[in-house]
C-alpha cells in the first residue's frame, strides 16, 4: 500500500526532527541510525555543487561520515557547540518536500560560523529516494584548532577565574 501524500508529509518531518535533535556531542552513530531508518539502500543524494549525484545509502555514510565524525569529536572533546535548525516551505510539487537548514558551530571561546542550504527530498512509500542540497552560504570564517578547547585548559582556567 502506497503511503499518503499526508503520511509522506509527516514521515518528512519526523526525519527533520530526528536529524534537528540528534546531539552529536553524543554520538555520531545515531545519524547512521537515522539514515538506516528512513533512506532507501538505492537513495541517490545531490547538490547544486556536485557533477554526479552520490548513489547508495552506504556511500551517502561514508560521505556524511567525513563530516560527523571530526564534528562528534571537537564537540565531545573540544567544546565545540553544535546546533541544528530546520524550516519546513512549500514545495512546488506535490511529491516533494523541502526545508531550509541553519548549522550553527560556535567554538569553546564564543566564535561562530553559520551554515545554510536549502534541501528537496522525494519519497517512495516510507524511504527517501532522492535528496537535493542546494544554495549553501557561509556566514562567518571557519573555525580552526584555536576556536576549540581540545585539551581542557581553557575551562580549567575559566573555572579558577570564576569567583567562589
Amino acid at each position: 500500500m502506497k503511503t499518503s501524500i499526508a503520511g509522506l508529509f509527516y514521515r518528512d518531518q519526523a526525519l527533520n526532527e530526528a536529524l534537528a535533535k540528534a546531539d552529536i556531542s553524543e554520538s555520531f552513530e545515531q545519524y547512521f541510525d537515522i539514515l538506516n531508518r528512513y533512506y532507501a539502500d538505492d537513495v541517490e543524494v545531490t547538490s547544486a555543487e556536485r557533477t554526479e549525484p552520490i548513489t547508495g545509502r552506504n556511500n551517502v555514510m561514508s560521505l556524511i561520515s567525513k563530516v560527523i565524525v571530526p564534528l562528534h569529536v571537537f564537540a565531545e572533546v573540544g567544546g565545540l557547540a553544535v546546533a541544528l535548525r530546520y524550516k519546513t516551505i512549500v514545495a512546488d510539487k506535490k511529491d516533494e518536500y523541502c526545508a531550509e537548514w541553519t548549522l550553527e558551530l560556535t567554538g569553546a571561546l564564543g566564535r561562530q560560523v553559520v551554515v545554510n542550504w536549502s534541501s528537496i527530498r522525494r519519497w517512495n512509500d516510507s524511504q527517501v529516494i532522492f535528496e537535493w542540497h542546494s544554495e549553501h552560504r557561509r556566514d562567518g570564517e571557519p573555525l580552526t584548532f584555536a576556536d576549540l578547547d581540545l585539551g581542557g585548559a581553557l575551562r580549567e582556567a575559566l573555572a579558577r577565574a570564576r569567583p567562589s
